[in-house]
């Protein structure tokens, strides 16, 4: 993948206060922009970058075409937690919610009952 380096210029207070997020998120400074402008990026992009690569003992794996890398996105506490943005509310973690939701309704939709076997009494 071709790497482009894009410098910013911005108020002091702002990179103060990102670089105390990428501090409390134990990220670099630059992970942590890398990571918002993604976000950024996808809420306006007709295609959809993120696609479920793979899931593995509590682990779904995604593919991020826009950053060119898997990233997991593991259980912390009963709540999902990406492991790249190191964060319980990025973009891969809503992708994870929304995928283990249209399984778990597509595994109970196809349950089947034993309601046609009728009752004999």
């Amino acid at each position: 993948m071709d790497k482009r380096v894009l410098k910013l210029r911005a108020p002091e207070n702002l990179i103060t206060l990102l670089d105390r997020v990428a501090y409390w998120r134990g990220v670099p400074r630059s992970r942590l922009a890398l990571s918002i402008l993604a976000d950024g990026v996808r809420d306006f992009s007709p295609i959809d970058t993120l696609s479920i690569f793979s899931i593995v003992k509590g682990k779904i794996n995604l593919s991020d075409q826009l950053l060119a890398r898997l990233i997991s996105v593991e259980t912390h506490g009963g709540e999902l937690f990406c492991t790249f943005c190191r964060s319980y509310s990025c973009s891969h973690v809503q992708r994870a919610k929304r995928f283990l939701v249209t399984a778990r309704r597509s595994i109970f939709s196809s349950m089947t009952t034993l309601d046609h076997l009728g009752e004999k009494g």
